[in-house]
């Protein structure tokens, strides 16, 4: 289930009482929080406003009321937004409130701003008495101060109510401690003080956004569980407890060094026990500092509002019309996301994975790092409050309640509540948020302003030319025409006139003695072509013969049409073969109108473009170039196959033939050639058919058999080998199907007795642990030649490769299923040709399929063996390997620092069982092993990890201590 967000309409808190000066008065909003002693603060269901020249507020969010009201002298005007603090104490103290606002009064001797800080003390004892009083404390720095708040963990102390630290942050990044019962001045610290350990400084500073955050969030959000960073950040002399209880100053300041300016995210420690009294003890500590990298094309001048989310450990900003994301738990800052939002003014981070951004006419619940919009309302601010004349109205978004599901916000002088209602199961659960799923649907908008940008070295011509199949009325004229053309030059007999015209239409060139350039181009070299223009060339090199109307008429049965070469000496048939036209589908789409009236099976019809290429190519060159460049259906790759294996001797054309089954192609690929030319020798010609021509057919038999004799690698093997590597890639129903509509019932077990024979050539039914003896259990296919007399005599040479048995598998599998049960139980007394030295021996079903059984269970076993000889010298494996590795590596670094190094020694190893386990690590004792290794179970030498080092390390050292180091 997706989250969904709910944005109900907004309404009014509360109206806020008008500045003293309405033209430069200004509003701040400040948030509340409950303190008990010594435990985390909590944050409550309340708000203080601060109006300039006129009184601090507090509201209650739930009941929408004021709960108290502090006013303060008209020429008085606030700096940053104010923070209140309540606390129960112990009796007889009862509950008291702390209210601490900055101010700035133009009211000094030099006529200068002067700066002070204000507490306003709410105290109800234990009769229900109540009490108020203020104090204030002047500042001793002119900068303003942009961030005031308290520590987040209040200490109980027996002589006062609590102890803990008031903090204020100036903009020049002067950093001020105050005490906050009584505003003593604890320490300070200039922001100068930032740039002494850097070696360029800092000649300006300003601080952009600052806050105050517990250590243990810094430690979980920023150094993603690293407390080490922050512990050693403080001496020997700060206990435990008091490190616990740290603050953490972090903020965002914009520095200059020299002519270029850069922005920093930097953290500081507030050290506990600092104070002016000792100026050796340090009250800041700077635990991280890292440059924010800019947006590409924002400029530096462009006005940016930050959100810092310690948990999740990003920083996320506000520009223009684009929110950015900071991933700043990282050593260097990195923007993680970036999302357009157009003229959105004011946004929050809700979660760790939403933000709410607001702008004048709408409100949208965002996800910047998939780029979705989770929820979209649109806002009508003139409902709310009427705009003044020349009046801007828009939506500072200040807090976000999540016990009540409402975000506040300033629109002028109104504090405006905005119902945002979070997934949930059941009553109170939240649902998990932030997940690929609930963006799926909801991208959010793009910049329309935002261009491609061009770069020189791009060319004009990109769009020039029109693209294959562009349907124009120029294109589809000149098509025309040059078809015309060719077919004029086709009827007139002139071929070389009609290839010369067709080669320019597929992007070729033509030789000077006429022929196309195809020998050094791959298919994913040729040029796009028209797709009308593979139609027309395939309907010209190739012709469909008409059903005979006569034998029909008879009462014999029809038969189909045949596919046959119209166009056997020109370069079309090459061409689109070697480029991948050469497929059912743009037969069909070729020859649609012949088609039209007659049902013709895709089996029949692949049959028939097999046939012509072998026909076309005896030596079936181009029918493995048919294999590799097109996509063929299961139905062509297995007609393929059956004529190749055919015209190896493989397939018998009838189901109870007595011709051998070859088990050796390369035997084959030989004697198969020169038996049909003795055959053709011995025949006696009729007396109809001219001797010339039977001369020719024999010099072809001649030249096709030289050329098998003349290869090393059989054509037809590496056709075979394309052919069933893509027919394992079909689907297995598709493959099914296509074996019960092409093959005929003995040609299924003939192609599984070809497959048995690679189970067997391929030593998948050897032995791992034997002596050389193999598990193959048919003495028909021993002495058929199915297995090597041998087995070890060139393994490496003839070795197949790791992948083959699961396509033998796979394909001996489809090949059962294609026969089924019930054509296993009908054809059960079917013999199947088997490899005998008797010519007349067959090979019954029962025992076909017992040896295939006893095969595959080999072949299983062997692979079980296989595994258990890898567990049992894969570990030695490893470690030489590694030796090796290391050996190599350390040689490398040698020879890269130009030093000498002594000659690599050669260790013999003894032949006898105690040289062995001196060497082998099986035979390892636990002092010979290294430290980054380890025994496992079985004695197997293993890599430590990096955690099991360190734990290691740690427990060799002593107390951890602090030094300076000095260089």
């Amino acid at each position: 289930m997706s989250t969904n967000y709910r944005i109900r309409k907004p309404y009014v808190l509360a109206s806020l009482p008008r500045p003293f000066n309405p033209e430069t008065g200004k509003f701040f909003v400040g948030e509340v929080f409950g303190h008990q002693l010594d435990q985390p603060r909590k944050k409550r269901t309340e708000l203080i406003a601060a109006i300039d020249g006129e009184s601090v507020n507090l509201y209650d969010i739930a009941s929408s009321s004021l709960i108290t009201s502090h006013p303060i002298s008209p020429e008085q005007s606030f700096s940053c937004a104010p923070i209140s603090l309540r606390m129960r104490l112990a009796k007889p103290h009862g509950t008291v409130r702390y209210t601490y606002a900055a101010t700035r009064a133009s009211t000094s001797a030099k006529g200068k701003p002067k700066q002070r800080i204000t507490v306003f003390k709410d105290s109800v004892d234990a009769n229900g008495k109540a009490t108020s009083e203020s104090l204030f404390v002047t500042v001793p720095s002119a900068s303003p101060i942009i961030l005031l708040e308290t520590s987040t963990v209040l200490a109980s102390v027996p002589n006062s109510r609590f102890d803990g630290n008031l903090v204020a942050v100036c903009k020049n990044g002067h950093i001020l401690c105050f005490s906050p019962e009584d505003l003593t001045l604890r320490w300070q610290q200039s922001g100068n003080s930032l740039s002494q350990d850097e070696v360029t400084k800092f000649s300006a500073l300003s601080i952009e956004h600052a806050a105050v955050v517990p250590a243990g969030d810094v430690i979980d959000g920023l150094f993603e569980g690293n407390s080490d960073i922050v512990s050693s950040a403080f001496s020997r002399t700060v206990t435990k407890d008091q490190k616990a209880r740290a603050d953490v100053v972090i903020f965002v300041a914009c520095v200059t060094r020299g002519d270029a300016s850069e922005r920093l995210l930097c953290a500081l420690a507030v050290n506990p026990t600092a104070t002016d009294a000792d100026a050796t003890v340090p009250a800041l500590v700077r635990l991280h500092m890292a440059s924010l990298p800019d947006p590409e094309k924002l400029p530096a001048s462009a006005d940016r509002q930050f959100r810092l989310h310690v948990p999740s450990g990003s920083l996320t900003m506000l520009s223009g019309d684009y929110i950015y994301v900071y991933d700043v738990s990282r050593a260097l800052p990195q923007i993680a996301a970036a999302m357009y939002r157009e003229a959105a003014t004011s946004i929050l981070r809700l979660t760790n994975h939403s933000i709410i951004a607001a702008s004048a006419t709408d409100v949208a619940v965002c996800n910047p790092s998939f780029g979705s919009v989770q929820a979209l309302m649109s806002l009508d601010m003139t409902t709310l409050k009427k705009p003044s004349k020349g009046e801007i109205q828009r939506f500072d978004m200040l807090a976000n309640f999540k016990k009540l599901d409402l975000v506040v916000g300033l629109v002028g002088s109104l504090l405006v509540a905005l119902p945002v209602e979070q997934p949930r199961f059941g009553a109170k659960k939240r649902q998990a948020e932030g997940l690929l799923i609930d963006s799926i649907g909801r991208g959010g908008p793009r910049d329309p302003l935002k261009k491609r940008a061009r770069t020189g070295e791009e060319t004009a011509d990109i769009f020039t030319a029109p693209l294959p199949g562009t349907m124009t009325a120029e294109y589809m004229a000149e098509m025309r025409g040059a078809m015309d053309s060719a077919d004029k030059a086709l009827a007139s007999g002139d071929l070389a006139a009609f290839d010369r015209l067709l080669a320019p239409c597929f992007g070729l060139t033509v030789g000077a003695d006429g022929s196309w350039d195809l020998e050094c181009k791959e298919k994913e070299t040729y040029p796009l072509v028209d797709r009308r223009w593979v139609l027309y060339a395939l309907s010209r090199a190739f012709a469909l013969d008409e059903p005979s109307v006569e034998n029909a008429a008879n009462g014999e049965e029809e038969r189909l049409p045949e596919l046959r070469v119209a166009l056997p000496t020109s370069n079309l048939i090459m061409y689109l073969t070697m480029a991948g036209h050469f497929t059912l589908r743009n037969l069909r789409a070729a020859f649609r109108e012949s088609l039209e009236n007659v049902d013709v099976p895709d089996a029949h019809l692949a049959r028939g473009s097999v046939l012509r290429l072998v026909e076309l190519d005896p030596s079936m060159d181009l029918l493995h170039s048919y294999l590799v460049s097109n996509k063929l259906a299961a139905v062509e790759l297995l007609t393929a196959i059956l004529v190749i294996l055919r015209s190896l001797g493989f397939v018998p054309e009838e189901p109870n033939s007595t011709k051998s089954l070859e088990a050796n192609s390369s035997s084959s690929e030989a004697t198969a050639p020169a038996t049909k030319a003795t055959a053709a020798n011995s025949r006696s010609p009729n007396t109809n058919i001219d001797i010339s021509m039977e001369l020719d057919q024999l010099e072809r038999e001649l030249q096709t058999t030289e050329y098998y004799l003349s290869d090393e690698t059989s054509i037809r093997a590496r056709a075979l080998t394309v052919a069933f590597a893509k027919l394992a890639a079909q689907s297995a129903p598709a493959t099914v199907t296509a074996l019960r509509a092409t093959l005929q019932p003995h040609e299924v077990l003939s192609l599984i007795y070809v497959l048995r024979g690679e189970l067997v050539r391929g030593a998948w039914t050897t032995r791992y642990q034997g002596q050389g003896d193999t598990m193959c259990v048919s003495d028909n296919d021993q002495e058929a030649g199915g297995v090597d007399a041998d087995p070890d005599a060139d393994i490496d040479a003839n070795a197949a490769p790791d992948g083959s048995i699961t396509l033998i598998a796979d394909l001996l599998s489809r090949c059962i299923d294609a026969v089924g049960m019930l054509g296993w139980m009908v054809h059960d007394s079917l013999s199947v040709a088997a490899p005998s030295p008797s010519p007349n021996q067959t090979l019954e079903l029962g025992d076909f399929l017992s040896a295939l059984k006893l095969e595959v269970s080999a072949a299983l076993q062997g692979l079980e063996e296989c595994v258990v000889l890898e567990g049992l010298v894969g570990g030695a494996v490893r470690h030489a390997r590694g030796i090796a590795r290391a050996a190599q590596i350390e040689e490398k670094r040698a020879v890269e620092r130009g030093g000498l190094r002594k000659a690599s020694s050669v260790v013999e190893v003894g032949s006898g069982a105690a040289g062995e386990a001196a060497m082998l690590p099986l035979g390892s004792s636990w002092a010979d092993i290294e430290p980054g290794w380890k025994v496992g179970k079985g004695g197997e030498i293993m890599q430590r990890t990096h955690r099991e080092l360190e734990h290691l390390l740690s427990k060799g050292t002593r107390t951890y201590s602090l030094e300076k180091l000095l260089f």
